[in-house]
């Protein structure tokens, strides 16, 4: 047998073997950095570099692999959140308000107390200011909206995220409520869930993902909400909402575990991560290297690593997508069948969750991957188009 043929031979049995087993592959990683040492995480963001932010008191870490800066903001009190405007950063203090960065300088821009920051189109911020309304810069002008001095339907907000078309997703005391920058509309929360809402995320693909207070979590898309009631009961404390991968969505439950969504919602025990104990999570974010930050006040910094699930694509709506040669060794093509649709970004991440290619395309039916570069073995590729997201694997001979 040809050595070249071998190898093909050999990848395929390698696929075969693996396919059942990276799907559960989950890894806990304990950071141990000297210039983090003990402390306790009060958040974790990103950069315009999406470089890794973990923030504590009054500092912000910038985390690659390992910490590679560490900025201290004298006239902040405990950094709770950041968002970045183009190259400026803006810092949500308890205490202080809010403070822009530029360099290393800094300075007090309102006197506005956000726990949440979130930036979007043309320079504007948008800021949970906790059991007060929303905090809201438009570019020019701080405002703090309220029931007393805007149509605003409750001043009891909880968290806030944008979606693709820069809607405003809030979740509050009264249900779910978006905002166009002009009217505020509430979303009815189906009588299984608690219309009281901890947490809201938009993902990849445009679904609005809440926790309730009680009764789990819901998804709501093109005016339709989908439960999860079979997962969780209605007594049930789950917390916080992160996403990987573009839409494989993450929550976790007060001492049991987290739960991940890969089209059907699992459980993974905090036990079958080598964790001995939990608490209540205070911090879950996935990064832009598809890492989940772990954090409360009782256990080390931690994060998760995960390959892209293989039950979470191609989605329906990229049925149509093809890859081939695969296996390859060195150009792989996509195409779609349907000449109406068009990709927009290619990603190939290791089956560990790194990111290792990343490509824009300017609206393509097919695309040429080089993979030359990459060492054998098996990839995934998170293929966005005009229709919605998939990913596949590949691999690299």
């Amino acid at each position: 047998m040809k050595p070249k043929l071998i190898k093909i031979v050999i990848a395929l049995a390698i696929w075969i073997i693996s396919y059942s087993e990276v799907s559960s592959q989950l890894t806990l990683t304990t950071v141990s950095d000297p210039l983090l040492g003990n402390t306790k995480l009060k958040g974790v963001s990103r950069n315009n570099l999406d470089e890794t932010l973990l923030l504590s008191g009054k500092k912000i870490y910038t985390f690659i692999n390992q910490v590679t800066n560490v900025f201290t903001c004298s006239i902040c009190n405990d950094i709770r959140d950041v968002a970045m405007v183009a190259d400026t950063m803006y810092i949500a203090c308890d205490g202080s308000g809010i403070v822009k960065r530029f360099g290393d300088s800094t300075k007090v821009v309102t006197s506005l107390r956000s726990d949440r920051l979130v930036s979007g189109n043309a320079g504007k911020l948008y800021g949970v200011d906790w059991m007060d309304g929303l905090d809201y810069w438009d570019g020019s002008t701080w405002k703090n909206l309220l029931t007393s001095n805007s149509t605003i339907p409750t001043n009891n907000i909880y968290d806030l995220d944008l979606d693709q078309t820069g809607l405003l997703w809030i979740a509050s005391d009264i249900g779910l409520i978006s905002w166009n920058g002009t009217t505020f509309s509430v979303k009815s929360v189906p009588p299984e869930l608690s219309v009281s809402l901890n947490d809201v995320i938009v993902d990849s693909e445009n679904t609005v993902w809440v926790v309730s207070a009680y009764g789990g979590i819901g998804k709501y898309k093109n005016s339709t909400w989908t439960t999860f009631t079979s997962t969780f009961s209605p007594l049930e404390t789950v917390e916080n909402l992160a996403v990987l991968h573009g839409n494989e969505i993450w929550s976790s439950e007060y001492g049991l575990g987290l739960y991940r969504y890969t089209g059907t919602f699992t459980t993974v025990p905090f036990a079958s991560l080598g964790a001995t104990e939990w608490n209540p999570n205070s911090v879950l974010y996935g990064d832009a290297q598809n890492r989940l930050w772990i954090q409360n006040d009782f256990t080390p910094v931690r994060y998760l690593t995960t390959e892209p699930s293989a039950t979470t694509g191609p989605s329906a709506d990229n049925q149509g997508i093809a890859i081939y040669p695969n296996p390859s060794f060195d150009q792989v093509k996509i195409e779609c069948s349907d000449k109406d649709n068009y990709i927009t970004e290619v990603e190939v991440y290791s089956v560990e969750g790194k990111l290792m290619l990343d490509q824009t395309i300017q609206h393509q039916s097919q695309v040429e991957l080089t993979v030359t570069n990459l060492n054998s073995g098996i990839y995934y590729v998170r293929i966005k188009t005009i229709d919605g997201i998939g990913i596949e694997k590949i691999i690299k001979l």
